[in-house]
């Protein structure tokens, strides 16, 4: 009988890397990458139903991040029955991570920048570029860029070529928040959860009620960007980096077999229960992408607690099930998530995160590829941009990320020849 992934762990393999994940990220990463060259062509029709609130319901794909980084990061903490360990070897393995590819890309806008820049000028160095530059060097840019002048945001970060990296706002001060939570949420996962889902919904609600009460007073364009800029900061994810959390949490309990009653019984059921919540997610998307089916609602999205509740939480919630599903099922149900393809996808995908904008831009300059809402164009740009980006995210992969993640192997590892040796020696016997 074909062992299950946790008994494969179990019986010697790594707890702390789970392939579902990878091809998870994967996946949310292709999603981003068709919905913004959808974006791109001017909300093309499509098949004029389901396609296309499918393809309008991709901003949806941050949440899998958020999940999958929750689900990642906290494992080690499960596994270690709470303990988070050092603080500083988790600060280069964070940094070694996300940084240099993150800066390798800001640096691909500025060398790049009379190609792709959105207002045609050639000159990065404008004094508004050069303090956002600031703002994104120690990942502020979601929280600072609105602060530099009046309607700036949204779409300022990456310099207008590539907002889509707000979110590595929301990921960085997840790292730091992490290390001072982490204990108190083993020990009460579920509780905490539940405190993470209320504030979430109390914050978002909080920043409509902030966006109503500004309306009258202030330009509805203003307003409508602050409660967006506001809404998209850490509390208003809490819920979706909590699933991933209490999902890694499950997952270890289901790993050293003391799962008893509902738990241990879903355990056996999992191909089920990743198909119906596969179904569920699909119509979740479906129907947040639904008023997002045109440019007229797309800017102007309501965006209180009920909707941010089916276009944020629902999501990450059904994608934490599933995720643990397919990791705690026999190795046949996770196929879907850790074929070679969707394993391979997922090494690349953070490169391809962080350069399918650039390369969106490249087309509407270069290859005079500007939206006019056809069909044709959604195809032509992904056509494009999926493999360039692909590329871009393998060769950022190959020599960014994979030297980067080497040498904070390296000194991590240095550290520890340096203070074990003295910890055993046998004059402190």
């Amino acid at each position: 009988m074909t062992a299950t992934a946790p008994e494969a762990h179990a019986a010697g393999g790594r707890l702390d890397f789970i392939p579902v994940l990878e091809g998870w990220r994967g996946y949310a990463a292709l999603y981003v990458v068709l919905h913004h060259c959808w974006v791109a062509a001017y909300f093309p029709a499509l098949d004029g139903g389901l396609g296309r609130a499918l393809i309008g319901g991709g901003p949806a794909a941050l949440d899998f991040f958020f999940v999958v980084s929750g689900f990642v990061l906290f494992l080690p903490v499960a596994r270690n029955g709470g303990r988070f360990g050092s603080v500083s070897a988790y600060a280069v393995r964070r940094f070694a991570r996300i940084a240099p590819a993150f800066y390798a890309s800001l640096l691909g806008i500025v060398l790049l920048w009379p190609l792709v820049s959105p207002d045609l000028s050639t000159n990065f160095f404008t004094w508004t570029n050069v303090q956002a530059l600031g703002a994104h060097l120690p990942f502020l840019h979601h929280v600072l860029l609105g602060l530099l002048e009046p309607g700036l945001l949204p779409g300022f970060e990456g310099f207008r070529v590539n907002p889509a990296i707000w979110s590595l706002t929301v990921e960085f001060m997840f790292y730091v928040l992490l290390p001072l939570v982490a204990g108190a949420y083993f020990r009460r996962p579920f509780l905490g959860l539940a405190v993470a889902v209320a504030i979430q919904l109390v914050w978002r609600g909080a920043m409509w009620e902030i966006g109503e009460r500004l309306g009258p007073a202030w330009d509805e364009r203003e307003a409508t960007q602050l409660v967006g800029q506001l809404s998209a900061q850490l509390p208003g994810f809490a819920g979706n980096l909590a699933a991933g959390m209490t999902a890694a949490y499950l997952y270890v309990v289901l790993s050293s077999g003391a799962a008893r009653g509902l738990l241990a019984s879903a355990a056996r059921h999992t191909v089920a229960i990743q198909m119906a919540a596969v179904a569920l997610l699909l119509a979740t998307l479906v129907l947040v992408g639904e008023p997002n089916a045109d440019r007229e609602t797309f800017v102007a999205v309501d965006v209180g607690v009920a909707y941010a509740t089916l276009r944020n939480l629902v999501p990450a919630l059904l994608c934490a099930v599933i995720a643990l599903a397919a990791a705690a099922g026999p190795d046949r149900a996770a196929w879907f998530w850790t074929n070679p393809f969707a394993r391979w996808l997922g090494r690349v995908s953070y490169g391809m995160f962080l350069w399918h904008s650039i390369v969106i831009w490249f087309a509407i300059r270069q290859l005079d590829m500007v939206g006019d809402g056809s069909n044709r164009l959604a195809f032509e740009f992904a056509a494009i941009v999926v493999p360039a980006s692909a590329l871009l995210g393998w060769l950022s992969f190959r020599f960014v990320e994979g030297p980067s993640q080497r040498w904070a192997r390296t000194v991590i590892r240095a550290r520890r020849a340096r203070v074990e040796p003295a910890a055993t020696s046998p004059d402190r016997a």
